[in-house]
């Protein structure tokens, strides 16, 4: 039992006692609550494990003829709630830390990962060693998975003893198991909620299946299911999934397609407006891919939100001065060329999920950014179609413009600033 758990039942015991020695019915206890309180606060006061700010986990899945051997490799201070032997010196104890490494193993390692075989979850796996590491010694990579490396690990009894001059805080946990019966033509994913190790934790994966080449991915944070082997409808589900979450999680977006449909008179011209839109948004995105848009300078994506945050703002202006907009074609040309440029700077990092289906990710991300654009649009659109006769419109859609002119303006003001931070010459961020 842990301190802070022994001083909560004090406190608790402590209570019931003079519950019981004061229980008249009339009688107030005040000085009751006052002491459970103190005890609380005391055992609120004690030191506790803190969540690591940045960690970096390194796991590595790999296809044998026993089925699939996994190895991880985590920060040991990342790893909270676990009770590990010391030394004065605050090193490792090596001789009693086996059975606290392998817990370790079990609830943040193990236990934290989901591993499926066509979409069945695998059951759970065999684990061959939980062994504490120095940071900077061979990279899991290079023996992960391995046989070789499993039955070494496994047969010896204790960490290298150099750990000695290392404070524990410092060492690696590396885990290896394995997944009996896995056959080599099932679609392999996993889940993992490594995440939870640190306060930002990004994941190098490493896959090799017996029939190909290793496959790295980087992942951030929790991206949830993750397909080693992805296949055609995998792919279209995910980025379909990705392209309509991309949009209309994104506020600018969202603002720009109310404000091109927010003066729309007549069906024909809604209709004119979502099509100009979606096909140039499509266009410029699947272009953007192809050219590695993101990559070609850190300073674009910002200049293509600047940019979309302008339009946005001439759109409204537009939609307040303007009786009639006979240009909005070309505008609406304009914003969906600007969407699909942002869009393609966010879905470069992604595309690394889709495997060897980049284009059917391409098409399948900017389908879904598709239809949310033409969602708003066409509401929006319908909306002004419907009421833009009755008599307090003008005044209403005022009022829209206003409540979406505010926040974009703002937003438009930090753009530029990030902007101004970059070199257009070699593309280096300034803080």
């Amino acid at each position: 039992m842990s301190l802070d758990d022994r001083t909560l039942s004090i406190a608790l015991g402590w209570q019931t006692r003079l519950a019981r020695a004061n229980s008249g019915p009339t009688r107030p206890m005040p000085y009751q609550t006052v002491f459970v309180i103190l005890l609380l606060v005391l055992c609120g006061s004690t030191d506790a494990h803190e969540i690591e700010p940045h960690v970096h986990v390194d796991a590595h899945f790999q296809q044998t003829e026993n089925g699939l051997e996994v190895s991880v490799r985590a920060p040991l201070a990342a790893m909270r709630d676990i009770d590990l032997p010391l030394t004065p010196s605050g090193s490792l104890d090596l001789d009693a830390s086996a059975n606290a490494l392998q817990h370790a193993a079990q609830l943040w390692i193990i236990g934290e990962l989901n591993v499926f075989s066509d979409e069945t979850p695998l059951n759970a796996p065999v684990l061959r060693s939980a062994i504490a590491v120095p940071p900077n010694s061979q990279d899991a990579g290079s023996q992960a998975a391995g046989s070789q490396h499993h039955t070494a690990a496994k047969n010896s009894t204790n960490p290298p003893q150099h750990l000695d001059d290392i404070h524990w805080s410092h060492l690696d946990l590396e885990v290896a198991f394995y997944y009996p019966g896995v056959d080599e033509d099932t679609t392999l994913s996993f889940e993992s909620s490594w995440a939870r190790l640190g306060l930002q934790t990004t994941t190098s994966v490493t896959f090799t299946s017996r029939q190909s080449e290793p496959h790295v991915l980087e992942i951030s944070g929790d991206p949830g299911r993750i397909y080693l082997q992805p296949n055609h409808i995998n792919v279209v589900l995910r980025y379909i999934r990705s392209g309509l979450a991309a949009t209309l999680q994104n506020w600018l977006y969202l603002a720009l397609a109310l404000s091109l449909a927010l003066v729309m008179r007549n069906a024909k011209s809604l209709v004119r407006i979502a099509s100009v839109t979606a096909a140039t948004l499509l266009l410029t995105l699947v272009t953007g891919i192809y050219f590695e848009f993101q990559s070609s300078g850190l300073w674009i994506p910002t200049l293509v939100t600047v940019l979309t945050g302008f339009v946005t703002l001439y759109v409204l202006i537009e939609n307040l001065v303007l009786p009639r907009h006979p240009h909005r074609v070309f505008v609406a040309a304009l914003a969906g060329g600007l969407l699909g440029l942002g869009l393609a700077s966010s879905l470069t990092q992604d595309l690394q999920y889709a495997g060897a289906h980049l284009l059917i990710a391409a098409l399948s991300y900017g389908f879904g950014a598709v239809v949310a654009v033409s969602f708003i649009i066409i509401c929006s659109g319908l909306v002004s179609i419907r009421f833009h006769a009755a008599a307090n419109w003008k005044v209403a859609s005022f009022v829209i413009a206003l409540f979406i002119a505010h926040p974009t303006w703002h937003f438009l003001e930090l753009q530029i600033d990030n902007l101004l931070k970059y070199s257009a010459f070699d593309t280096k961020f300034r803080p």
